[in-house]
């Protein structure tokens, strides 16, 4: 079943005077996360949510993903409330497992790893402190994000390492900005 937000466009009797007290108009805003039923298939199992690692997610320690890449890739296999929970602001603690080498992926989860809705309603962050302090993916590098239903994790890939002018991988976390 997919998730989508759900509006009231009604304001209550109550709401319609606060707004006409305050000499403004009733603002729209998602009351809840709902499910409905998914005419169109479901995205493939191998699916990659492809990101290239910027100096925001750096900084911050956090990847972003679009209201769309989250509600279509990720919120489709977590519950309700699950789902409502990050919506309404909350913060959800989840587990990243590192697949980069499939012969020992890596498994992170902590006050570090988790999954919450951005500064903006239309982006969502996972946040990612562990892996970078790990150096697992640098400025530049291509990685692909997935939430795996079966084992209930987010998968994470460096797909592809950054090279530099000179040719030579971005292993270094210094910044130099070319004016």
């Amino acid at each position: 079943m997919k998730k989508v937000l759900f509006y009231n466009f009604f304001p209550t009797k109550a709401e319609e005077e606060a707004a006409k007290a305050q000499n403004s108009v009733h603002k729209v805003t998602p009351v809840c996360v709902v499910e409905i039923r998914d005419w169109l298939p479901p995205p493939p199992v191998d699916f990659w949510i492809e990101k290239v690692v910027s100096f925001n997610h750096i900084a911050t320690r956090k990847l972003y993903l679009t209201h769309n890449e989250t509600f279509e890739y990720v919120f489709r296999y977590w519950t309700v409330e699950n789902a409502s929970k990050i919506v309404v602001g909350n913060r959800l603690y989840v587990m990243i497992m590192d697949i980069t080498d499939t012969n020992s992926p890596i498994a992170y989860q902590g006050l570090n790893v988790f999954f919450e809705r951005g500064a903006h309603i239309d982006y969502y962050a996972l946040g990612c402190k562990d892996l970078l302090e790990k150096k697992v993916f640098h400025l530049g590098d291509e990685i692909g994000l997935r939430w795996n239903k079966e084992l209930g994790l987010f998968q994470l890939k460096v797909i592809k390492k950054y090279q530099g002018d000179d040719g030579g991988s971005s292993t270094d976390d210094s910044i130099c900005l070319r004016i």
